[in-house]
């Protein structure tokens, strides 16, 4: 992560204030918010009708951090040669066809934008997957028969650590 980061500085794509706070924000710890019966509560907030204006879907935005950096890297026009995912946020195309067919139209490039859908999409999977984080995160990833633990466990433990209530 921290390379990550500093190649980005090197390669002139963040400044060093950018970098200074990147690495703040990697050191403090995620609150996933539970209600108190320990369930994580499903955002319900109307869908904007476009990924640029201003709303939270309730994914924690370190999360979001994690997801970028797991998927993304430091490319900033990421494709995995495999998957066929796309984008900061590493959307396959299937998914890209969902949202926008749900009236979420999005540029999977633009970090933005991508970063918004990914903050749209996964409570829908935090729903369908009981509000099982670990489920959720499986199922974004597109993991059907491999064991998703590793994968997991990089979004959840990278350095910018979630921290469940």
């Amino acid at each position: 992560t921290m390379k990550i980061l500093e190649a980005k500085h090197k390669r002139g794509f963040i400044t060093k204030d950018q970098l200074e706070a990147a690495i703040a924000q990697l050191e403090s710890p995620i609150a996933i918010p539970t209600t108190a019966s320990g369930v994580t509560p499903v955002a319900t907030q109307p869908q904007p009708t476009t990924p640029t204006e201003p709303a939270s879907f309730g994914t924690p935005s370190k999360l979001l951090d994690n997801l970028r950096l797991q998927g993304g890297g430091a490319d900033d026009y990421p494709v995995n040669k495999q998957s066929k995912a796309m984008g900061p946020y590493q959307f396959d195309p299937l998914t890209v066809q969902m949202l926008h067919k749900q009236g979420y139209k999005f540029n999977v490039m633009d970090e933005e934008e991508s970063r918004a859908a990914a903050d749209y999409y996964l409570p829908q999977l935090l729903k369908q997957h009981s509000s099982d984080w670990n489920k959720a995160l499986a199922a974004y990833g597109g993991f059907v028969t491999k064991d998703p633990t590793s994968y997991i466990n990089k979004i959840i433990k990278l350095p910018v650590c979630i921290k469940f209530l």
